[in-house]
């Protein structure tokens, strides 16, 4: 399932960061809602910005402060934490009920968190581990509760920026803040895995020279569903390329990077990572050079870094890519191939399939009865999972609802409907990956990280 963050109205949901700087075409940004704020969730995206154009740091300075490591946390498993099927209960997070119409709770756990920035979602999920980066910090857990907590000494640190992007990845001898760097004055990218246990910073791994301006470059990094190794891509709009490449925990390149070739005198735009099971996918639109449709590229990577699937459709002009605040296309993957989302200049919404046993065909079936205002974020084996924002002036609160894969007129039904959180800074929603019949999403206010999993077998 390829978890783009979704954007409801302050909500995000994801575990990819694509960023854009510049100038260049756009799409409408699929934001149902009005009743949040988007001034937090696009904080990381204006700091790069800034730092690409500027040359000042991302960040801005490190982090003020960690979670206190022990005390605090609050575990529950079993469905202790709020209401489910209906029943009453208090949410533990925002003092509201907590509703499933379907899904039950299976677990719960929170504990304290404190950061200086708000990155639009950095929860990583590993086996039955999550690990959390800011940045600066980096804090793993369990459902028993916190595991580890470090914050990284980056003041004499040249260049540790993580202008390119940063997230947490799990290798065999634990969790690691894997950030991607500025290493010289053109651009050029460079990797540092910071490992628990040790303030230091790491030595630079070089990556491959990005096509990189201030104006015109596109950059994005996404996690594997299993949390084991990231996906970077980096290209100019002004090039008929876009090289990527999947980097393992300790910061190097799995294989040789890779390159989707744009024919020549056509412009791509919409750089998206798709999030696989044990590697990723990345995928960009453009216009066609005669003008008459829009293209689509899509190539996967498998877990040893080596291509294993490449795309080139089309679909119509009057159609566009739904643009996901900060992801690029709302690109969802299963077992046989890739979900996307498309939009007309009304806001009617269409799905589209690309399946990996027909890669030039786009398949359109509008059978499916699409949730008004939704998004797809997530594909069980016979059902499709979209989420809407239920949020209000005050709280964040996510509507979770199934519609069968097969289509034949099925109709929408909730799945669930998240309690209600709220703070004195919007709360950040994030899903953060799709196990089996279960979705895990977490959950950040001002002083606490929340993870959730809810299993949905029994509603399917």
């Amino acid at each position: 399932m390829g978890l783009s963050a979704w954007q409801f109205g302050g909500v995000a949901l994801g575990v990819s960061v694509a960023v854009s700087i510049g100038c260049g075409q756009t799409e409408d940004t699929f934001q149902p809602s009005a009743s949040g704020t988007n001034a937090g969730g696009n904080s990381a995206q204006a700091g790069q910005r800034a730092a690409a154009m500027g040359g000042a740091s991302e960040r801005g300075g490190a982090p003020s402060g960690g979670a206190p490591g022990g005390g605090g946390v609050s575990v529950d498993a079993g469905g202790g934490h709020g209401a489910l099927a209906g029943e009453g209960g208090e949410a533990g997070a925002g003092g509201t009920q907590k509703v499933t119409d379907g899904c039950s709770l299976a677990h719960h756990v929170e504990v304290p968190l404190s950061v200086q920035r708000y990155p639009e979602r950095q929860v990583v999920k590993s086996g039955s581990e999550f690990a959390f980066t800011d940045g600066g910090t980096l804090l793993a857990m369990s459902w028993s509760g916190q595991l580890a907590l470090q914050q990284f000494n980056q003041n004499d640190c040249n260049n540790c920026d993580a202008l390119f992007g940063v997230t947490a990845l799990r290798s065999e001898l634990g969790w690691r803040m894997v950030s991607f760097d500025r290493t010289g004055p053109n651009g050029g990218t460079g990797t540092r895995a910071w490992s628990l246990g040790d303030q230091s910073p790491p030595e630079a791994q070089p990556l491959f020279g990005p096509e990189f301006s201030g104006l015109v470059s596109e950059f994005a990094v996404g996690t594997s569903r299993d949390g084991k190794r990231a996906m970077f891509a980096n290209g100019h709009r002004g090039s008929r390329q876009v090289t990527f490449a999947l980097i393992d925990a300790d910061g190097r390149m799995v294989a040789p990077a890779s390159a989707v070739a744009v024919p020549e005198h056509v412009v791509w735009n919409g750089l998206s990572i798709v999030p696989t099971e044990h590697a990723s996918a990345i995928s960009v639109t453009a216009d066609s050079d005669d003008g008459n449709s829009h293209l689509w590229f899509l190539s996967e990577l498998d877990a040893s870094g080596q291509l294993v699937f490449s795309s080139q459709v089309t679909f119509p002009t009057e159609l566009h890519c739904q643009m996901v605040v900060p992801d690029g296309c709302g690109i969802v993957a299963d077992a046989d191939g890739y979900f996307i989302t498309l939009r007309d200049a009304a806001g009617s919404t269409r799905l589209a399939r690309l399946l990996r046993a027909h890669p030039n065909e786009l398949i359109f079936d509008d059978d499916w009865i699409i949730p008004a205002k939704s998004g797809l974020v997530a594909v069980f084996p016979e059902t499709l999972v979209f989420a809407t924002d239920e949020s209000t002036s005050t709280t964040l609160q996510t509507r979770f609802v199934g519609l069968p894969k097969s289509g034949a007129g099925g109709e929408p039904r909730s799945l669930a409907l998240t309690p209600g959180f709220s703070g004195q800074l919007t709360p950040r929603f994030e899903l953060i990956t799709v196990d089996g019949n279960s979705l895990f999403y977490g959950v950040r206010t001002q002083d606490k990280l929340t993870i959730e999993e809810l299993d949905c077998s029994a509603a399917l």
